[in-house]
């Protein structure tokens, strides 16, 4: 029975992930048609090279790549030994203000559809969120 019960679970878990993973595709292919400029994102997690940030509108959490910002943004990690934190400065190059990258802030995201294979969503940091 313990073997029938594993491989049943096994069955159910592969379904799920299958349902999530079509549910991303048929998003992905939506924001292809229809791009959501910005909307309000939350920094859940902050790594060296990305982080990331649950939008809420749609229902789905991705990675901000940094190196996908360079010609947008200069970057300024901040380690804080103290709460053993990791935050993040991003600088625009045109000269307006800075958008502090700590965990749970509130920025603009722009979502879109991946370019290149395989089709995802790809999130892009427009700014500070303003509240609107």
């Amino acid at each position: 029975i313990q073997t029938i019960c594993t491989h049943c679970n096994d069955k159910r878990m592969k379904s799920k992930k299958a349902q999530e993973r079509s549910d991303r595709i048929f998003l992905s292919i939506f924001l292809k048609s229809n791009p959501i400029a910005s909307t309000l994102g939350v920094v859940v997690s902050i790594g060296e090279k990305a982080f990331t940030v649950f939008v809420p509108s749609i229902g789905i959490s991705g990675l901000v790549y940094l190196d996908k910002h360079q010609d947008t943004f200069n970057v300024r990690i901040l380690n804080n030994e103290k709460s053993k934190n990791r935050e993040m400065m991003l600088i625009p190059l045109d000269g307006s203000s800075p958008i502090d990258i700590k965990i749970f802030s509130k920025i603009s995201i722009g979502c879109y559809c991946k370019e290149e294979p395989p089709i995802d969503v790809t999130l892009k940091v427009v700014g500070s969120w303003n509240g609107s």
